[in-house]
């Protein structure tokens, strides 16, 4: 496979003061390394579970591996144009033609997962980036993809509406399994729990959905969005989503109606007089002294204007409570739920949050006591289209319209205190 580099686009790699600035890349500031190649927009991107490595896909329909140690580019799979792939059925299968919109790596690193505009969902080999498997029975692209944490079955969503389950726990029987329908319009986002269950975001029919796999149900919540564009698991009970209106809503598996609501979380538009609207969202789950262990939502807290801008918390005693998931164990079919890993940064913090929009900033977010409080607004130029936490929770993988940026969290390379000060 013949590799080419290309030098109109660019990742970006945000370490600590220290870096080598005798390496060829070009150093941007203290904090920023940038690397060129991609020749469009970078659309997604992923890491391994060990931090070792990164996976970006952009619009030109590439996929690249870059190895985040030395910054260098390790693998590379280009797309084909169009009368490649009529002149090879072989090209077609193997080799995206149109952009990518989606990129997800299994928990234990053996499949990496691309879908894009070619409707097809290709399975590679992290590895190496070889080419393994096509799925194809998407009727519109592909928008979003995701693996169930410990195994390898990949859910898949489309702009035809549908979620698909395919396995590849057999080599020689990679297979669809099942479709799950309901939203009435294109999917825009997904995550899964440490549980079966598959979280969507239904985009412009302003809902959000919870599958339950082995009980072939769904739960509803149905958002004030104008457009739910992602959503995103803090824990098996507990998840945020985000939208249009530039809201970025909590809510909780046992509630229909939101924990909290951050109205203008990325502030307004100063041209169009309109909110910036949530684009991306990531979480991480901090260490709690209790595995499982919520608080009852807590009455409305007031907080200052310069801390939460429009945070409010919805308590309302005359809605109802879904209990559905209220006397479900920790442990389902057997299977262990392991407890959150990752530092601890304070007794009060429960999580983190962090934000992605079209006005160069990347927030980041403290969930307390069902509340989210800004805790760090970096800039981050771009339009930020995709976040992911490292495993360790010290950096933060941000894919922006153009590169990729990798933030630490904390303020020095080795520095094992983050966001200490609450």
């Amino acid at each position: 496979m013949q590799l080419r580099q290309h030098d109109d686009s660019d990742v970006d790699m945000y370490e600590s003061p220290d870096v080598d600035q005798s390496s060829d890349d070009e150093i941007i500031g203290a904090r920023e390394v940038k690397l060129k190649n991609h020749r469009l927009p970078l659309t997604c991107v992923c890491l391994d579970s060990k931090n070792k490595f990164a996976f970006t896909a952009s619009k030109d329909g590439s996929i690249i591996k870059w190895c985040l140690s030395t910054k260098k580019i390790l693998n590379k799979v280009n797309s084909i144009k169009k009368n490649e792939a009529k002149k090879s059925q072989k090209l077609a299968e193997r080799n995206h033609v149109k952009h990518i919109n989606a990129i997800a790596i299994s928990s234990d690193d053996k499949f990496l997962a691309t879908g894009g505009w070619d409707r097809k969902v290709r399975i590679w080999s992290p590895t190496d980036l070889k080419w393994l498997h096509t799925f194809t029975l998407h009727r519109q692209e592909i928008t979003t993809l995701a693996f169930r944490r410990g195994h390898h079955t990949l859910y898949s969503g489309s702009a035809d509406k549908s979620v698909m389950l395919w396995t590849l726990e057999d080599d020689d029987n990679r297979c669809f399994v099942d479709s799950l329908i309901g939203h009435e319009a294109p999917i825009t986002s997904m995550d899964t729990s440490r549980r079966e269950r598959v979280l969507t975001a239904g985009g412009l029919d302003q809902s959000i959905r919870i599958w339950k796999i082995v009980e072939g149900a769904q739960t509803v919540f149905q958002s004030k969005h104008g457009s739910a564009d992602v959503s995103k698991f803090i824990d098996d009970k507990t998840f945020v989503s985000g939208g249009e209106d530039g809201s970025i809503i909590l809510w909780t598996t046992m509630k229909r109606s939101p924990l909290c609501n951050v109205t203008k979380a990325h502030g307004i538009d100063e041209k169009t007089k309109l909110n910036n609207w949530i684009t991306s969202l990531a979480t991480y789950q901090l260490k709690q002294g209790k595995k499982g262990s919520h608080e009852k939502p807590s009455k409305r807290m007031k907080l200052d204007d310069d801390v939460i801008a429009g945070g409010e918390s919805n308590e309302d005693a005359s809605d109802k409570e879904d209990k559905s998931d209220e006397d479900d164990d920790e442990e389902e079919q057997g299977e262990k739920i392991d407890e959150p890993h990752g530092p601890e940064i304070g007794q009060q913090a429960e999580a983190l949050v962090a934000s992605g929009s079209c006005n160069s900033k990347l927030h980041i977010w403290k969930l307390i006591k069902n509340n989210l409080v800004l805790h760090k607004s970096i800039d981050c130029p771009g339009f930020i289209n995709d976040l992911q936490f490292t495993s360790d929770g010290k950096k933060i993988d941000c894919g922006l319209r153009h590169r990729a940026s990798f933030w630490p969290l904390d303020g020095q390379e080795g520095d094992e205190e983050l966001f200490t000060n609450f």
